[in-house]
């Protein structure tokens, strides 16, 4: 024999909390285990795949400074750009060479300066003959050093 239907909201509302409960309780075990596992499983699949992401992004950005380093170290080791620094206009003969370059490499922008941290190439030519600006060439104007 069935129980009579709830006549009364709070009836209803006792009667659908009680029956949802039952509902719980009435799952084997088994099948209980089985959806804690498939939870643990899907909750170690997204962390493993928000890690292997943030890994892939940090070994892209290290491959991507590395070919940067490597486009700057070649740019300034073309005897062209060297002999251009003792012409009377540095500029002319920089910076259709750091546009080559530029193209060829696929690279975004190719900036050549000197030691005083003046801008003989760039590709905004107007930014042509003003000072670097960002703080970051000290290292490299400075020290000597190489860096990413």
């Amino acid at each position: 024999m069935t129980a009579p239907r709830p006549r009364t909201l709070a009836e209803l509302q006792r009667w659908r909390r009680t029956r949802a409960k039952r509902r719980w309780y009435k799952r084997s075990f088994r099948l209980q285990v089985m959806m804690l596992v498939g939870l643990l499983l899907a909750g170690m699949l997204l962390a493993q795949g928000t890690y292997l992401n943030h890994r892939k992004a940090e070994i892209i950005t290290h491959q991507m400074g590395e070919r940067a380093l490597a486009v700057a170290k070649t740019v300034a080791g073309m005897p062209q750009i060297v002999n251009a620094f003792s012409s009377p206009d540095p500029s002319a003969i920089i910076q259709p060479l750091a546009e080559r370059v530029r193209q060829e490499t696929g690279a975004r922008y190719v900036v050549v300066g000197n030691a005083q941290s003046i801008r003989y190439s760039h590709p905004v030519p107007e930014r042509i003959g003003q000072p670097m600006v960002g703080g970051d060439n000290d290292q490299a104007l400075i020290y000597g050093q190489s860096y990413v």
